[in-house]
């Protein structure tokens, strides 16, 4: 999976390497609670790396499209077609996993080194525009 997200946040890098390291250690983040949850089996590990990017995009600039026609072309997944993995993916985000101890994971992704990425809020709730295919 973290092959997957590596390669998928190449294609939308761009020239700002301080925001790039920071979305990649999101998508990392985003990545290592999906394992706590079983429920993320059900889903390809590109897929679940494709929805942590979106989550992850959408979680540093949560006004702007978090999918666009390059990534769409790069990753071949439509917003469709990762829908249910990122709705699963950002709960978990949002309330970690009942029962499970993720402490561990948020600790790691808290140091300074790794950006704080797990104090940052996502945000509530995803609009639903930015759920629906391009062009839609």
């Amino acid at each position: 999976m973290h092959v997957c997200c590596t390669r998928y946040i190449t294609v939308c890098r761009g020239r700002d390497r301080a925001k790039a390291k920071k979305l990649e250690f999101l998508c990392s983040y985003l990545a290592e609670l999906s394992l706590l949850d079983y429920d993320c089996i059900q889903f390809n590990p590109s897929v679940v790396a494709a929805a942590c990017l979106f989550l992850a995009r959408f979680t540093i600039s949560p006004t702007a499209r978090p999918w666009n026609l390059t990534l769409q072309r790069n990753t071949k997944y439509k917003v469709s077609d990762l829908k249910s993995c990122i709705l699963m993916i950002h709960k978990l985000q949002l309330n970690g996993y009942p029962g499970l101890k993720e402490d561990a994971i948020k600790v790691k992704y808290n140091d300074r080194e790794l950006e704080h990425v797990s104090a940052m809020d996502p945000p509530e709730n995803i609009p639903l525009r930015f759920l629906k295919d391009i062009g839609q």
